[in-house]
């Protein structure tokens, strides 16, 4: 690192090595999803996490996530959120009130179709009566 003045920088200051902890939570794996309300499914993998923290975002590098979040143990989510046309982007990590876990693999999803694609009505179509005219 160096500082600027207004016309002349500082020597470089020297090195500073830093390391972060390991989380001692262990993380999901095998994140999948599948489905026309798309479902995810992982590996529980830690035994002391508090919940699961779900995140779903439009863009795979996560910049503004929408968040979910399960109940410990659990080892399956079904986005009900999800809108037809778009595509998702999701992972997984273990947490607790303290830390969190690494994320899970990141897996993604195009929204195509409903479980039910047709519309159910009751149309009954009339013929248009001799002699009326039908203006659009």
């Amino acid at each position: 690192m160096r500082a600027f003045n207004n016309t002349t920088p500082s020597n470089y200051s020297e090195p500073l090595l830093a390391r972060t902890a390991e989380s001692s939570i262990a993380m999901p794996t095998n994140l999948t999803v599948n489905g026309y309300q798309p479902t995810l499914t992982w590996e529980d993998n830690a035994d002391n996490e508090q919940r699961y923290k779900v995140e779903r975002d439009n863009e795979d590098s996560f910049p503004s996530p929408v968040i979910f979040f399960m109940l410990r143990n659990a080892v399956e989510y079904q986005d009900s959120t999800a809108i037809i046309g778009n595509t998702y982007f999701y992972r997984v990590a273990a947490i607790t009130n303290e830390e969190s876990s690494n994320f899970s693999n990141t897996v993604s999803v195009s929204v195509t179709a409903t479980e039910n694609t047709s519309i159910n009505s009751n149309l009954v179509v009339y013929p248009i009566p001799a002699g009326v005219r039908v203006i659009s």
